[in-house]
């Protein structure tokens, strides 16, 4: 098996092995955390210094929910959490760029 997705962590290094699902860092252990979801993520990272990356849902792992009177919600309260869930995903999906720091082993 090959690391695809290397972390460094202050003397601590951790690798994701794919596909890479969304994680986080819990400084005080220090370790990375992978989060219960099924979300995955994939960048494309370049010696010029910048990351384009995006997250990537399946389709299946996040269902709509149907409304349902026993949620405690007006319908108006439960389309307004809905626009702002599906606000969500579609934001998640959208490529970002992001300037990072590159260091490589070998010259350029």
């Amino acid at each position: 098996m090959e690391a695809t997705f290397i972390t460094i962590l202050g003397e601590e290094v951790f690798t994701q092995i794919d596909p890479i699902f969304a994680q986080g860092p819990n400084i005080e252990i220090p370790q990375i955390e992978i989060y219960s979801n099924n979300i995955q993520w994939t960048a494309v990272v370049g010696t010029n210094g910048k990351m384009l990356n995006r997250f990537v849902a399946e389709q299946n792992s996040m269902p709509e929910p149907i409304f349902d009177e026993s949620l405690g919600l007006t319908k108006e309260e439960f389309d307004k959490e809905l626009k702002m869930m599906r606000e969500s995903k579609e934001a998640m999906a959208k490529v970002q760029t992001w300037n990072v720091a590159t260091f490589w082993s070998v010259s350029k």
